[in-house]
């Protein structure tokens, strides 16, 4: 924070490089992201995060789940992709049916359940592995065509133990929160 106190008490611009993800998405209004040597997308840092237009971006700015998927159908706000996963996401792209995409989920977003409910985009899942952080616990898990989630459960007062390797539970996430990627 000492430079955007030195910045805005000089009131001038800075261009700061720098390969830190928390640096760049702590002191800038607008970040830049190259790929090989060319500007790809520019942006505030929420945005970039949030809504990358592309699956360099997404995987540059941090951990997330990408799922290679056909448009099954479509509205004027949403589409879904068929399968075994059949996942809905919100999405104002005029995509036809039978396009090629690329979905994108944070692991904040996904939420991990023992039990089944009737959430949109629930998913039964296996846990591959699992890291304790003290605040949180990463997860990675699989559903049964070998598809991968990584998530992020933030620790919380809770009836139900955590899932440990080799449970099976049921992932679920909000269609607002999937990404869709033309790459």
């Amino acid at each position: 924070f000492e430079l955007v106190d030195i910045q805005e008490k000089l009131g001038t611009t800075f261009i700061v490089v720098t390969h830190d993800q928390e640096e760049a998405m702590t002191l800038a209004g607008r970040i830049g992201i190259m790929d090989a040597g060319q500007l790809v997308q520019v942006d505030a840092p929420r945005r970039l995060y949030e809504r990358p237009k592309s699956s360099f971006v997404a995987d540059f700015l941090g951990t997330i789940s990408f799922v290679d998927a056909v448009v099954a159908s479509r509205d004027k706000t949403s589409i879904t992709i068929g399968g075994d996963l059949n996942i809905c996401a919100a999405c104002d792209d005029d995509l036809p049916v039978g396009a090629a995409v690329k979905l994108a989920i944070r692991p904040e977003k996904i939420y991990l359940s023992r039990t089944k409910s009737c959430n949109v985009n629930e998913i039964e899942v296996v846990v591959e592995d699992l890291a304790y952080l003290g605040f949180a616990t990463n997860y990675r898990v699989k559903t049964a065509s070998g598809q991968m989630f990584k998530l992020q459960q933030q620790q919380r007062r809770s009836l139900d133990a955590p899932l440990s390797w080799g449970e099976t539970g049921y992932v679920h996430f909000d269609p607002q929160d999937v990404i869709v990627l033309k790459d």
